[in-house]
């Protein structure tokens, strides 16, 4: 697993459907160098099949809870990561359409016995703060610069249809909810959505994906551009896509869960029908949000 981020590169200034690929010169797309706070960025440190919410922790300076959703039998499998470390194996296809649901939840503590978001003891109060203080520290990243994403390596079979017409990557909020931000793979190919107050931005990858080869998924916001890159761990692939337009605050309850590998329920259910259940692995989930 990747350690804290403190710099994270955002792009901007990019006419909407810019297309860059491997080899194209890094100077002509890269943003402004803001100050990031990763929020989120889970470990799973035991080498055992588990849905035992205790081999899912959070390296990132937010103070959450991480845990299991399950429905129908279904579990998570901890397996070898990535690039190192362990990652994630998520419900293959055959035990979706026998009713398996499993997803991972992380929703923030309480700071000081309220129902807002805290910040690690070990943190610096003052990482990723503005204007209201405490808001920049939260899963919902209001007016700021954030990126999300995650590695992943899918299964030779997926998007079967029915109770599984998707892999869900992560997300935060349904669609139907007032704000929402997430990724998907769908068809063979990434897609990422921010939905705020002012509006809504979805912007799908031209890279085609490949089942069996790892990727690495980012989805930024920064004014109003949304920029989604997909790359191989290898490096033979990096494709960013770019569209602009207002999307304003992305603000949800703070009960609302970031939800890992398929949708859920406000409460923190596992969506049964239709659940967009991710079927493969994933590694490396991080949030980020800037000052």
């Amino acid at each position: 697993m990747s350690r804290n981020t403190a710099v994270g590169v955002v792009l901007a200034g990019l006419a909407a459907g810019t297309v860059l690929t491997a080899g194209a010169a890094q100077a002509d797309i890269s943003g402004p160098t803001t100050e990031a706070t990763t929020l989120v960025s889970l470990e799973f440190p035991n080498m055992v099949e588990t849905s035992d919410p205790a081999t899912a922790v959070n390296d990132g300076a937010l103070d959450v809870n991480v845990r299991v959703a399950s429905a129908g039998g279904g579990a998570l499998h901890v397996v070898p990561g990535a690039e190192w470390g362990h990652a994630l194996r998520f419900p293959t296809p055959a035990e979706t359409l026998l009713g398996q649901r499993a997803i991972l939840l992380v929703n923030s503590k309480p700071k000081d016995g309220g129902p807002g978001d805290g910040l690690l003891a070990d943190a610096d109060p003052g990482d990723g703060e503005s204007g209201e203080g405490a808001e920049a520290a939260s899963l919902s990243p209001g007016d700021q610069p954030f990126s999300f994403g995650a590695d992943f390596n899918l299964d030779p079979l997926s998007d079967v249809g029915g109770l599984d017409n998707g892999n869900n990557v992560l997300q935060r909020g349904l669609s139907s909810d007032p704000s929402q931000y997430k990724l998907q793979v769908e068809r063979g190919r990434a897609s990422c959505r921010v939905l705020g107050d002012q509006g809504e931005l979805v912007v799908k990858s031209s890279a085609e994906i490949q089942p069996g080869i790892w990727y690495r998924l980012k989805c930024s916001r920064h004014d109003d551009d949304l920029v989604l890159r997909v790359r191989t761990l290898d490096g033979t692939v990096d494709v960013r896509n770019v569209v602009a337009g207002r999307v304003g605050a992305v603000v949800a309850p703070e009960t609302t869960p970031l939800a890992i590998g398929g949708k859920a329920t406000w409460d923190g259910k596992a969506v049964k029908g239709n659940s967009d259940q991710f079927n493969g692995v994933l590694d490396n989930v991080f949030l980020r949000v800037s000052e």
